[in-house]
């Protein structure tokens, strides 16, 4: 998330933030900071009507800008990634009369300025990891494939945020072809060298606890070999005294959703076991051994889970990204 602007007195903590969500992760947690009573100012279209002299009316959309008072939750649209925010104009406007309902929509890329009365610690919290994801990961993750495709990321409790991706071609190995081996080599020192230039730009020590490096096959303990022979041989201060903190963990691939089979590594835990997200992993994976071996004591879905809470049995509460992220508002 960009922000654009911040005004917030330190006396009572009312005033403003401007931003401009870049991920879909910064829509829903606008979702979350959006409170009825707040005022949104941004650009919106309003339908106005206009009469020729012959008594036509005319309908058109015209673009403006407007602030409206917030009168109701927000909906969250998680297929288009957008928010309906629904409420009344509060100031003067030539096409919106003062107190006239509108409802705004808040898209990726798009600037809205965003008003309270009291801005709390939480909410300054999660907009400060949101806008600067460097400042507040404590964890960073290198997904990599023999082929040549790999994501440089920096994960903290919010979000997984991709800083960096490398592609290079790199050619298989042919047993009958010693020319073929020989380019292999050559292309994957390429590779891993972009990999290496890439965590030097992305992954600050030491605030980052621990770097995770996954992928299928010897690519993880291949890689490892190779940042540990280079940064020695340059004399890299910065990768020698942290080769502690590198983890060597079991991904199916070299993308995004590999950071996800990485963060789920017994390994992981109890390296940063006082890492959140390292944590959350911890209390997800102790729910699936629960139905493992002890399936009474485990219950999921809504109404089972209801029954659980209305007994006083619950212990535990999850809840999944996406049932969050589909408006339960209501429920």
């Amino acid at each position: 998330m960009k922000i654009l602007g911040k005004k917030i007195s330190a006396k009572d903590g009312s005033g403003y933030i401007s931003v401009s969500p870049q991920l879909s992760q910064d829509v829903y947690h606008l979702h979350n900071l959006i409170a009825p009573s707040d005022h949104v100012t941004t650009s919106t279209y309003r339908k106005v009507k206009s009469s020729s002299s012959s008594g036509t009316v005319r309908s058109t959309k015209q673009r403006c800008n407007l602030t409206i008072k917030v009168t109701q939750r927000p909906v969250y649209d998680i297929t288009n990634d957008t928010l309906r925010v629904t409420g009344v104009n509060a100031q003067e406007s030539t096409l919106v009369k003062l107190g006239a309902s509108h409802t705004v929509t808040i898209a990726l890329n798009s600037s809205l300025k965003l008003t309270k009365e009291r801005w709390d610690d939480m909410h300054l919290h999660t907009v400060s990891a949101l806008a600067d994801v460097g400042s507040s990961s404590e964890l960073a993750a290198v997904a990599l494939q023999p082929d040549g495709v790999a994501v440089i990321c920096l994960v903290n409790e919010h979000l997984t945020v991709v800083k960096a991706k490398v592609d290079v071609s790199v050619p298989r190995k042919r047993c009958d072809k010693a020319f073929s081996a020989q380019k292999n080599a050559k292309a994957t020192e390429k590779f891993y060298r972009q990999i290496y230039a890439g965590i030097l730009s992305h992954v600050s020590f030491p605030r980052i606890k621990c770097c995770l490096i996954g992928g299928p096959g010897f690519s993880p303990q291949d890689f490892h070999s190779y940042m540990s022979t280079t940064a020695k041989a340059s004399n890299d201060t910065l990768i020698n005294d942290n080769l502690d903190r590198f983890l060597i963990c079991s991904a199916s691939s070299g993308h995004k959703h590999a950071v996800d089979e990485m963060l789920a590594s017994p390994a992981l835990q109890g390296k940063v076991a006082d890492v959140k997200v390292a944590r959350d992993v911890t209390v997800l994976n102790g729910f699936f051994r629960m139905i493992d071996t002890d399936e009474a004591r485990a219950y999921y879905g809504p109404e089972e889970v209801k029954r659980a809470a209305e007994h006083g049995a619950v212990q535990t509460l999850l809840l999944s990204d996406d049932t969050l992220r589909c408006g339960m508002d209501e429920e």
